[in-house]
């Protein structure tokens, strides 16, 4: 029975990080050097004749047989199918490769032969080319694989040039790095007791390397538009992820003796406490870029039974225009409304990751005039805005919280506030006093929509009745993944299909909708083109307000908001499908459809 990670009919869609068994009519290859091995036929290697007319030969074939280079995903199934080849996708969503299986490929070699890593099994290690019989291939492989065994697999050409630019980038120059410190530090070490010079030496070399892997990490996770970078420790290495629209991917592992030093180097240039791994911590630091702007990035830290894990949050052109954040023409309408209020509480809701701070930050932009004082307080400060705008960082430590904090900045005699998240009834209660006494304030909620805001507040403590007379508005918000213009496919929806999605198909501007194209193009990687908001925009109408003095419960709340002209989040998000702009499928993925 063929492994269901490479059968080409009923695989699963996602491939695996965990070391598989290859279908056991994947062609396999034995390695030179062990016992009873038969001799390998001549290789041929860069700079030969034999090489070059090899490589020029394929390079020309390429270009004549279509079926070099697949069209589509579905031709490329339809190839492997025919040719009894094992079939891997590798531009799937989430697809994450071992480093350990990149490490034994030199990305020039990876590159040179358009072949890719993708799994390892002890010494056997299963590679994606771009033809599984091509014999001048395999034996090149063997050359540059000695000692191991090779299992060969079927991927679209084009899909295999993608995934290495992508894993090879700066892995050959991280890893190398990392080898080399690994070596230095076996070379170095010295007995117990024999003096402190030579763990000074490795000391000092190990934080150069370590500085070098996080630069590296950093360039490579904005080069490829990635919006966090988590560094987590586990029992026997460290792994670094990456999350591009809102997708995790393993990014590089390395060596377990990385994780204590890359979290210290980080907690340095983040100005955060060094000496406690053993608490949560939150900080940020600037990366500098030649001839670029600095990127802020906003750091948390927090400890697990393996080290402490870090999540760093990058912050790169935060300070927008309102109307570059995706807003509707009717939702921003409804929010410019409220930031029409001289004074009230204007809350944003969503999980984490969904732009709150991006919307309050534009929101405040809207705010400066010479006439205004505004003052933020944050934990931490995530971006440093321009002149107009007084920021505060909150220090617990120093026992300044955003209660005794906002309590300080109200004696300052500010117009407007930015307090960066309500969590508990001091700082609730503090915020509506601000709201009561003529002030405007912005801050941000967790909960799963709008009409959660007014819940979630009355079951802090706060008394209904001041929660309803500063209370302005709420807003609901999610990122979704944004189609890619260039190479959407186009699908046409049933309407039982619209149906099952919540929505009248006899209501429908269009059924012809569009989804991601797995193959990318040159603009993409996946189909995909960055997130896209999507909003729905509670205003405070009078008897919302009287209902919610009333401590009216979340679906009363709902009721009253759709009766005064609230679209949901998921009506924002169809109209967005209907546009071509979003797919149904990630739609359903970021909101609840009503049962």
């Amino acid at each position: 029975m063929s492994d269901p990670l490479f059968d080409p009919l009923s695989g699963p869609e996602r491939l695996s990080l965990h070391p598989t068994t290859p279908p056991p009519d994947a062609p396999e290859d034995k390695s030179a050097g062990g016992r009873g091995t038969p001799s390998l036929p001549a290789v041929p290697v860069p700079g030969d004749a034999s090489y070059t007319a090899t490589r020029r030969a394929r390079r020309e074939l390429a270009h004549l047989d279509p079926n070099r280079s697949d069209s589509s995903n579905g031709e490329a199934r339809e190839r492997a199918a025919r040719r009894n080849w094992a079939f891997v996708d590798l531009d799937q969503e989430g697809i994450e490769l071992p480093a350990d299986a990149l490490a034994l490929l030199k990305g020039t070699v990876a590159r040179e032969y358009n072949v890719l890593p993708i799994g390892l099994d002890g010494r056997r290690i299963q590679i994606a080319v771009p033809d599984p019989d091509d014999a001048v291939l395999a034996d090149a492989l063997r050359a540059h694989l000695a000692g191991y065994t090779m299992a060969r697999v079927y991927a679209e050409p084009r899909a295999i040039r993608r995934q290495i630019e992508r894993w090879y980038s700066t892995h050959d120059e991280a890893a190398r790095i990392a080898r080399e410190s690994a070596a230095k530090r076996r070379a170095t070490a010295t007995p117990a007791g024999d003096g402190f010079d030579d763990m000074g030496r490795i000391a000092d070399s190990r934080g150069s390397d370590t500085t070098q892997i996080l630069r590296l990490t950093i360039e490579q996770a904005l080069r490829d538009g990635a919006s966090d970078i988590h560094i987590e420790p586990t029992k026997h290495d460290v792994i670094v992820r990456f999350v591009v629209d809102g997708k995790g991917m393993i990014y590089n592992r390395l060596a377990d003796f990385y994780g204590e030093s890359l979290l210290t180097k980080i907690k340095v240039d983040a100005r955060m406490e060094t000496g406690n791994f053993l608490r949560p911590d939150s900080g940020v630091l600037q990366f500098e870029r030649p001839h670029q702007e600095p990127v802020d990035i906003r750091v948390e830290i927090a400890p697990t039974v393996h080290g402490s894990t870090c999540t760093m949050r990058l912050q790169q052109n935060i300070w927008r225009p309102l109307d570059g954040l995706g807003f509707s023409a009717y939702n921003m309408e409804r929010f410019r409304r409220a930031l029409a209020q001289p004074y009230g509480i204007i809350l944003l809701t969503g999980p984490t990751g969904s732009g709150k701070s991006t919307t309050n930050y534009s929101a405040v932009r809207e705010m400066i005039s010479p006439t205004r004082k505004i003052i933020t307080l944050e934990n931490p400060v995530e971006y440093q805005v321009p002149e107009g705008v007084t920021q505060i960082s909150v220090n617990e430590g120093q026992g300044m919280t955003f209660a005794s904090g906002l309590r300080s900045i109200l004696r300052q005699a500010p117009n407007t506030i930015l307090v960066g998240e309500i969590r508990d009834r001091e700082t609730a209660e503090v915020a509506i006093d601000a709201a009561m006494t003529g002030h405007q304030l912005f801050s941000t909620v967790h909960t799963n929509d709008a009409s959660e805001v007014t819940t979630r507040l009355l079951r802090m403590g706060i008394e209904p009745f001041m929660l309803a007379s500063s209370l302005l508005s709420t807003v609901g918000q999610r990122l979704v993944p944004r189609l890619c213009p260039s190479c959407r496919v186009e699908h046409f929806a049933s309407p039982e299909e619209i149906t099952a999605a919540g929505f009248d198909p006899d209501q429908a501007d269009t059924h012809l909708l569009y989804a991601a194209n797995p193959e990318g193009c040159n603009d993409c990687r996946n189909g995909i083109a960055g997130r896209l908001p999507i909003h729905e925009v509670l205003l405070v109408t009078e008897d919302l307000s009287d209902a919610v003095a009333a401590n009216a419960t979340t679906p009363t709340v709902r009721r009253l908001a759709a009766e005064g002209g609230m679209t949901t989040l998921r009506q924002d998000g169809w109209e967005k499908v209907q546009q071509g702009l979003i797919s149904l499928h990630h739609l359903n993925e970021a909101t609840r459809r009503s049962f």
